[in-house]
């Protein structure tokens, strides 16, 4: 007989909440990306299925990429030099896309490698979430004091100004790093107050970037788009047109018709209206409520984490990808201004999808280690019984097995050194620790 898996249910059920929503939602992904681009495809005289096809591919690669990641990468590499190899790499393509980069939908925010065409910004966006979250980590593991952490906090934030906002005019995935940020502040419970303010800040600078240069025309499409129909409004009222016209139960796969060369950046951007249209009211609920599902597992996978860098890390990359998913769907059905990012897993493009899914990789390695605390077995393989000796006033050692109910050094002197004293009775009776969640109790143990 094989071994049993004793990995507890509420270790087990978010695992496969998250791993069958994403399943879901790629699987959609590739059918929508085939009806969406066949098309476009013809009218460009190639095979109707080549963009479906090279999904598919990326879809592979993610896919392998997150497999490696949660079965071989231990969560834990990433509080080393591995997180600061990614944002180094991804800092390095965000400049050379500043300095070589393709300009695209009048941003220059692609970078053509070998023939390889990719958006660093996805990269970034991973490399900043692990870097945030091992520099909170660390101060509220008291490992970094207050002044060190402030001025890396600061020059992360310079450092997305610097190469996403203002480099790139990416104000999308701008937006997506900072509620990252709050996200990981939040969960390791820094002071509210400081939390306030770094958001108040954040909100009032987003508010000024919205109201400058071409973005301020996008604002003001997004709030009456009829007023340039041929203009800066036409993709929001032909992605409404399909919706419209998917009603309640859809137009069936296959038979959009704004895919008909009249919805701009139908497999990409606006894949959601596509949905909305051949899948209806009920099939774009479906999908809205796989990103939910994939939100709860996501955060409970983070609620048993094993320490306070994977809670932080496993939370903060399920919600920036909903996060993500609800700003497209946001964007194409009329109430946010078009930012220009793909739905997560199902829309059409490599560089989406497989950051998406090194995501969901970093997620379900945290998640396999929930159980784990090496610090507490290494604390545990240490131990030795004790006995309060009223005589001398003080505990000692005694032989392993000839003692009952009595706590153990190592923990007492480690509950000294928090300023924990250790309990006694009059009587001379031990007390011994008992684990509850993070915090401890004292139960009395037999004495002598």
């Amino acid at each position: 007989m094989g071994k049993r898996d004793n990995t507890p249910a509420s270790v087990m059920w978010p695992r496969i909440a998250v791993v069958m929503s994403v399943f879901l939602l790629v699987t959609i992904g590739l059918v929508m990306v085939y009806s969406a681009s066949a098309v476009v495809n013809i009218d460009a005289e190639v095979e109707a299925h080549a963009d479906a096809l090279k999904q598919l591919l990326y879809a592979g690669v993610g896919v392998g990429l997150c497999a490696f990641i949660a079965f071989v990468v231990p969560y834990r590499a990433w509080r080393g030099w591995l997180t600061w190899a990614v944002l180094a790499f991804s800092v390095l393509l965000l400049v050379l896309t500043a300095a070589i980069g393709t300009v695209g939908l009048g941003a220059q925010r692609w970078l053509t490698l070998g023939g390889i065409s990719l958006q660093p910004s996805e990269i970034a966006k991973i490399g900043v979430i692990l870097a945030i979250a091992k520099l909170v980590a660390d101060y509220r593991e008291g490992s970094m004091d207050s002044r060190t952490f402030l001025i890396a906090f600061g020059l992360m934030n310079l450092l997305i100004v610097a190469l996403i906002l203002v480099a790139q005019s990416d104000l999308g995935t701008t937006v997506i790093c900072f509620v990252g940020m709050i996200t990981i502040l939040w969960l390791a419970e820094v002071p509210k107050r400081f939390i306030g303010i770094y958001a108040a800040v954040i909100g009032a600078l987003g508010a000024l970037a919205l109201t400058t240069g071409y973005r301020f025309e996008r604002l003001m499409s997004f709030t009456h788009p009829w007023d340039d129909y041929y203009g800066s409004g036409y993709q929001v009222i032909h992605s409404m047109y399909a919706f419209a016209q998917g009603g309640i139960f859809g137009t069936g796969l296959g038979n959009s018709a704004e895919k008909y060369l009249y919805l701009p950046e139908a497999s990409t951007d606006f894949i959601f209206s596509i949905i909305g249209e051949e899948m209806g009211l009920i099939g774009a609920l479906f999908v809205v409520g796989l990103f939910l599902v994939f939100l709860l597992g996501g955060l409970r996978m983070a609620q048993e984490a094993p320490d306070s860098f994977g809670m932080v890390l496993c939370g903060a990359c399920s919600v920036i990808i909903v996060f993500q998913a609800f700003l497209n769907i946001g964007c194409v059905i009329g109430v946010m201004p078009i930012t220009g990012k793909p739905l997560p897993f199902v829309s059409e493009g490599g560089s989406s999808l497989i950051a998406s899914l090194v995501m969901v990789g970093i997620m379900l390695s945290i998640s396999r280690a929930s159980g784990e605390s090496p610090v507490y077995d290494e604390r545990r393989a240490r131990i030795r019984p004790v006995r309060y000796d009223e005589p001398r006033g003080e505990y000692r050692a005694v032989p392993r097995g000839s003692a009952r109910g009595i706590a153990p050094a190592g923990y007492l002197a480690g509950r000294r050194s928090q300023g924990v004293p250790a309990r006694r009775s009059a009587q001379g009776a031990s007390y011994r620790p008992q684990a509850v969640g993070r915090a401890y109790r004292y139960s009395r143990g037999g004495g002598r």
